[in-house]
């Protein structure tokens, strides 16, 4: 069970909650890029904030965006597998 359980605005355009059925496209400090749940051309940048590094607070979306061509779906496909 993870610590990080809370809603994020989703670039969608819906509030979604965080859990293991959400897909993270990459990880950084305190930051992830979420797959939408419900429809995957959407991602949505996150950051965790937490009090002190250790009590979660909540998320924030910083950015989101939509892949409109059969392009951008492939150029995010072969970024995800070189990231496993």
């Amino acid at each position: 069970m993870s610590i990080y359980n809370g809603p994020f605005d989703c670039a969608c355009g819906s509030t979604h909650m965080y859990g293991p059925h959400i897909q993270l496209l990459c990880e950084g400090s305190m930051r992830v890029v979420m797959i939408c749940p419900e429809d995957d051309n959407y991602c949505t940048n996150v950051a965790i904030k937490t009090f002190m590094l250790v009590k979660f607070k909540g998320f924030q979306s910083i950015s989101g965006f939509q892949l409109k061509t059969p392009d951008d779906g492939l150029a995010i496909a072969t970024f995800r597998s070189l990231l496993r």
